[in-house]
């Protein structure tokens, strides 16, 4: 797949992961975990569904869906519908959310209603009881079944200096220098960057 060749060449490691968990699930079928979610309880009473998965967030009765734990059986239409349309509408490089959260909830809104109720979508205190936005805040409530973490562990220090997430970043930064990483074009490149990006807030 081509998708696949420009994610690992431009280092899009997010979409590696979008690609795959949707693969897997055509292919094998089975339940998809981000590495940074934590599992509270077992996922035997959600073997009955033929496709479940969660809603993030709802804002004034917008609802997003996540990918981050979904689960399928082989080659169910709307994983199907959602792997095709991955394949069909990005190229690999794009932003990860948009081939992830983004692809799933659009996706879903396509179906026709009928479609729709084969589909079991569970509140977010199911899945994501702290939310992409309020990642401190953490709702867990009898029904949830994990925790999302929401790491972002694809990011490297440079990307977080973007997002003015500063701890995060200079905790990267000084975990690499740890590593014996005492390349001075990179310490320049870190200080450059974070002075840059002080700058510009």
């Amino acid at each position: 797949y081509s998708y696949v060749k420009n994610a690992y060449l431009n280092k899009k490691w997010a979409n590696l992961s979008n690609f795959t968990r949707l693969y897997a699930l055509k292919h094998y079928g089975g339940i998809y975990l981000d590495t940074d979610v934590i599992s509270l309880k077992s996922f035997s009473p959600f073997l009955n569904n033929s496709c479940f998965l969660g809603i993030e967030s709802k804002t004034n009765e917008k609802i997003i869906l996540n990918n981050a734990i979904i689960g399928a059986v082989k080659a169910h239409f709307f994983i199907n519908k959602c792997f095709n349309t991955l394949i069909e509408k990005f190229d690999g490089c794009e932003a990860a959310n948009l081939s992830s959260p983004i692809l799933t909830t659009n996706v879903f809104n396509s179906l026709t209603i009928t479609d729709q109720n084969k589909i079991s979508i569970y509140e977010s205190d199911f899945f994501y009881p702290s939310n992409w936005n309020s990642k401190d805040k953490i709702n867990i409530t009898n029904n949830s079944i994990t925790i999302h973490e929401w790491k972002a562990s694809w990011h490297d220090e440079f990307d977080h200096l973007a997002n003015k997430q500063y701890l995060i970043a200079i905790n990267k930064f000084l975990q690499n220098i740890t590593q014996n990483k005492l390349n001075i074009k990179y310490i320049l490149k870190f200080f450059t960057t974070f002075l840059r990006s002080l700058t510009f807030s």
